[in-house]
């Protein structure tokens, strides 16, 4: 069932086709000949300039009528967009939860059984499909941008997924800097200075790398993506992150 337009709302969209440009020249445009019309004489030229109103007019309320049924047409593709979007996001979350399932049953098997290698070779191959129908859905979500803006799921996701690999990389560099300087035998202050230098860049890098990615977070989650950041893409990027700080401690 189609939802009411409140009162006030049908006021706003009617002083904005008021105030479209072309309805203003058209509007105009009548009553100067009307105006016109006062101070001239003779039935042809009466006929003419009425007949001239007439088409005017014409034109006049088919283009009112035509931004009123495109503005709630425009309403109407905004809100199905809207929904679609929640549809596809289902998917999406149940497709995420479905891999979590799949690859803790592979946590699971036992690796002495002689079907180990053929089991998770199955297991990886519905991961990957996974995948393949994740990557379909943001796809699918990233269609509707051009009618709602904030849906440009490809777009803003594949800028989480480079600032994640960056902040796994910097990670990494942090734990090979810290090992090295620690496993190092030529220690003097030389060298223990360019260690510092080296490691407050890298922590440095790294704290830039982590405001761009709560930054790029609150910016999904603030619009109709939200919560597409809160499991494989964010989530499971901060645990396999966190993880790996555990390990390097």
């Amino acid at each position: 069932m189609k939802k009411q337009t409140k009162l006030n709302e049908r006021w706003i969209i009617f002083i904005k086709i008021m105030l479209d440009p072309w309805v203003l020249v058209l509007g105009a445009s009548l009553v100067i000949i009307i105006h016109a019309l006062q101070d001239t004489e003779g039935f042809n030229i009466h006929l003419y300039v009425i007949l001239l109103i007439a088409l005017l007019s014409s034109i006049l309320g088919a283009f009112i009528i035509k931004k009123w049924i495109d503005i709630h047409n425009e309403d109407l593709v905004i809100n199905r967009g809207k929904v679609s979007i929640k549809n596809l996001k289902l998917i999406y979350f149940n497709l995420l939860r479905t891999e979590k399932r799949i690859k803790a049953c592979i946590r699971k098997l036992d690796k002495k059984d002689p079907a180990y290698d053929l089991t998770v070779t199955f297991f990886e191959e519905v991961i990957e499909k996974c995948h393949i129908l994740q990557e379909e859905c943001i796809t699918s979500v990233s269609a509707w941008a051009d009618v709602i803006t904030d849906a440009d799921a490809k777009t803003m996701l594949t800028q989480v997924f480079k600032l994640k690999d960056r902040k796994e990389s910097l990670l990494r560099e942090v734990h090979d800097l810290k090992k090295h300087f620690y496993e190092s035998d030529a220690k003097d202050k030389v060298y223990d200075e360019q260690f510092e230098r080296q490691l407050a860049q890298k922590e440095f890098d790294l704290n830039e790398v982590n405001n761009q990615l709560t930054e790029m977070e609150n910016r999904i989650n603030n619009s109709i993506l939200s919560g597409m950041t809160g499991t494989s893409i964010l989530k499971e990027a901060n645990n396999d992150l966190s993880n790996f700080k555990t390990h390097e401690n």
